[in-house]
């Protein structure tokens, strides 16, 4: 059943179905335009939503489990939702780029001058879709330190090593794609974005190293063709247990990239789940403590924490009711649990969305039908939203903003119609470049650009946080830096081993030296009490050792994909332990015995 769940929410998420053709007043159908098919993706036509709603009746089942089961099947589903979407559409980048060279180009010009320092201690991340054209022109890249073209997607079947050529090869042959020579005239490096969604795509590509070799040979060719600066790797749904092949992978494209004279970097895209899909799954697919030797910083999607039919909420909640630390509840709880999985602060950014989501209840008193109806609304939308409606209201703990109205006329069949919508704006997205400030985080991701314009609104937000007015360094909160032990521990984890084992052999030979004193032999051997306080004493010390180095080194754990090792290794050392404590107390009876 769960699979079967999964296929009609994926279908109503991609909006299945071309969007209605405008009709003219001569009656013939009008091509929609680019923008028009850019918020069709956010906006399905309502003969779409009729058509689902027996469809939405039947998964009340899903909207009943827990969070952290909801992430196995949301993960980060806006990037695949809407890559799907435009795939469809089949257009070219040509067609597309010439099609919005006139669209909206207001550009955000900065109070402070031309010259624009953004700070070189935070990173601001924007990811460019393909599908918006031409749009990258109203970038203000003075703002930006990377900028990710999305995408370059894998193809797991023969053939290229791309199944977007239209798009892939666009990049090199279109004469009028600039975004890379804008990009490098304001200092802004430009990374190409790997995809690669879902786990039959991860599963075939990652256990496969001729066609990653394939992949890695094209991939530093092109780079070095559109003269760009690294590559930013976003695969989504890796399949359980492929966290080793996953780590050899970034291993080996990270040793190719440093040997090339670029000095190209290499970013990752994280989930907000460190874990593969299934519900009982707890096998981190992540691991941190190795990957970030080769990951010049990560990128965590911390946003769609709320979506689909559920009960409406924060796309990108901040923090929890009354601040209480959840496992994933809230983008301080999902930073939090990366942190202490032994991220570097400063390699962490945090992506956050230039969207919001809207949840339509549908309600009929005479048989209690009860539907929701979800769409995502882009920042433009947003904007003109706050025009019509005046201020939001707020939640501070999320620090989201929401409006909630009733909707006159419903759909067909119900009486009662409820809208909520959930969005960042200004306000909210000022308070979490805050929090990443506050926290020494290494910067901020946006999902994605071109989702404002024609509004400068944001583009005058990165200036104000992560351009100082004197200096190019951005200043912390003195409040916010604090004693945090899990991330001490791991960053003196080396300094505290090495202790430890220092203190561990000095009480080991302090004990067997004290025993060449028959009289503590005496003493210690005869007395049955302290032979049990010494093994039990013995026996937690070494666990307690053990475990604290586990927790300091989980890499060294990496090639085991089950515990039956660990287990084994306990029992051995119960039983040798306990047998040659035995033979040393059988060996002192024998010596008592012959003594006069």
């Amino acid at each position: 059943m769960y699979p079967n769940i999964r296929i009609v929410l994926c279908c109503l998420l991609l909006g299945i179905g071309a969007p209605l053709a405008a009709q003219d007043q001569s009656g013939q159908e009008e091509a929609p335009g680019l923008l028009d098919r850019f918020l069709a993706i956010f906006q399905r036509p309502d003969t779409v939503k009729s058509e689902l709603l027996d469809s939405l009746q039947a998964r009340n089942a899903y909207r009943e489990q827990s969070v952290s089961e909801r992430y196995d099947l949301i993960y980060n589903l806006i990037h695949r939702e809407q890559q799907a979407y435009y795939r469809d559409i089949n257009d070219s980048t040509k067609a597309v780029l010439a099609e919005s060279a006139g669209l909206d180009q207001a550009k955000y010009v900065s109070p402070k001058g031309d010259t624009i320092l953004r700070a070189t201690n935070v990173k601001v991340f924007g990811w460019h879709p393909h599908w918006m054209g031409g749009s990258y022109e109203s970038y203000n890249f003075h703002l930006l330190s990377h900028v990710g073209l999305f995408s370059y997607n894998v193809n797991v079947e023969s053939g290229k090593p791309y199944d977007n050529p239209e798009v892939v090869e666009a990049w090199e042959t279109d004469p009028d794609f600039k975004l890379i020579d804008l990009a490098h005239e304001a200092g802004c490096k430009v990374m190409l974005t790997i995809t690669n969604f879902g786990e039959r795509e991860n599963r075939i590509f990652l256990r496969d190293t001729l066609r990653q070799n394939r992949l890695i040979d094209d991939v530093v060719s092109r780079l070095v063709r559109l003269e760009a600066d690294g590559i930013d790797l976003d695969f989504e749904l890796i399949p359980p247990n492929y966290d080793k092949q996953l780590a050899d992978f970034i291993r080996r494209l990270s040793a190719r990239l440093a040997k090339g004279a670029g000095q190209f970097e290499l970013s990752v895209v994280l989930p907000k789940v460190n874990r593969g899909p299934g519900l009982n799954n707890n096998q981190n697919t992540y691991n941190i403590d190795t990957l970030q030797k080769y990951v010049d910083f990560f990128t965590l999607t911390a946003y769609d924490f709320t979506t689909g039919d559920y009960a409406p909420g924060a796309i990108a909640p901040l923090f929890n009711p009354d601040r209480v630390r959840l496992p994933y509840g809230s983008i301080e709880d999902v930073v939090y649990n990366y942190l202490e999985a032994g991220m570097p602060r400063e390699k962490l950014l945090v992506g956050l969305p230039y969207y919001g989501g809207k949840w339509t209840r549908l309600y009929n008193r005479s048989d209690g039908k009860d539907t929701t109806l979800f769409e995502h609304l882009t920042f433009r939308e947003v904007s003109r939203m706050q025009q019509q409606r005046g201020a939001p209201k707020r939640d501070y703990d999320a620090w989201a903003s929401y409006y909630r109205e009733s909707v006159i006329p419903p759909l067909p069949g119900y009486d009662e119609a409820t809208e909520i919508t959930w969005f960042d704006d200004r306000q909210t997205l000022s308070r979490k470049y805050d929090w990443v400030l506050e926290q020494e985080l290494g910067g901020v991701g946006i999902w994605a650009l071109g989702y404002d314009a024609p509004d400068t609104t944001l583009w005058g937000l990165l200036d104000e946080k992560f351009v100082p007015v004197n200096d190019t360094l951005v200043y912390y909160n003195p409040a916010a830096s604090y004693f945090y032990l899990p991330s001490a521990l791991l960053r003196y984890r080396d300094v505290i081993a090495i202790s430890g084992l220092f203190v561990f052999l000095f009480l080991a030979i302090g004990f067997i030296w004290a025993l060449f004193d028959w009289r503590v032999r005496d003493v210690f051997f005869t007395n049955k009490t302290l032979r049990i306080l010494y093994i039990v004493a013995t026996f937690a010390l070494v666990t307690a050792t053990c475990a604290f180095f586990l927790f300091l080194n989980p890499g060294i754990l990496e090639n085991i994909h089950t515990g039956w090792l660990i287990l084994l290794a306990l029992v051995v050392g119960l039983v040798s332990g306990t047998f040659i404590v035995r033979l040393i107390n059988r060996w002192f009876a024998n010596l008592r015995e012959g003594m006069p």
